[in-house]
């Protein structure tokens, strides 16, 4: 894991490692015609934070850091609750959780909060494990990496 300053990974900021927290500011680009955040971006603001905790966990760039361990980690399910819209320029800060470590799954909250404290949106999302030889079949989370992420679900409990 990384030190205790803030980071950037690609356009975003992490600002906080307890819990991971990336603040995202909305681009023009992310907006519908109606000037909110089109849905489907609200997806990749999801993944890209999700990428960013591994490579923040994993201590390197999540897919090479992953393909050297022997594992992959696609989402076998995502959902979404979505609170308001977000506008352009407007700075969201995404928190991610750990809600439960199962053989070969588990579940994150990852979760947008505006900077006045209003929830924006709720997702839960559920990686699974691959081997890294791109065998479609899964296989039980490798054991460093479930102790990385426990560790962290205990550093950092998920909100009630």
């Amino acid at each position: 894991m990384s030190g205790s300053k803030p980071f950037h990974y690609l356009t975003d900021t992490v600002v906080s490692e307890r819990p991971f927290t990336l603040r995202r500011r909305v681009k023009w680009g992310d907006t519908d015609a109606a000037g909110v955040v089109y849905t489907p971006r609200f997806v990749d603001y999801v993944v890209e934070t999700g990428e960013a905790f591994n490579a923040w966990l994993l201590g390197g760039p999540p897919y090479l850091k992953r393909v050297e361990h022997g594992f992959g980690t696609p989402i076998k399910a995502m959902s979404f609750e979505f609170n308001r819209g977000l506008y352009p320029d407007d700075q969201v800060d995404i928190r991610v959780h750990i809600l439960e470590l199962r053989t070969r799954t588990y579940d994150m909250a990852i979760e947008g909060w505006s900077l006045e404290g209003e929830n924006v949106f709720r997702s839960k999302v559920t990686p699974i494990i691959l081997p890294g030889d791109r065998e479609r079949r899964s296989v039980p989370i490798p054991e460093f990496f479930r102790e990385l992420l426990e560790t962290y679900r205990r550093d950092n409990p998920p909100p009630a």
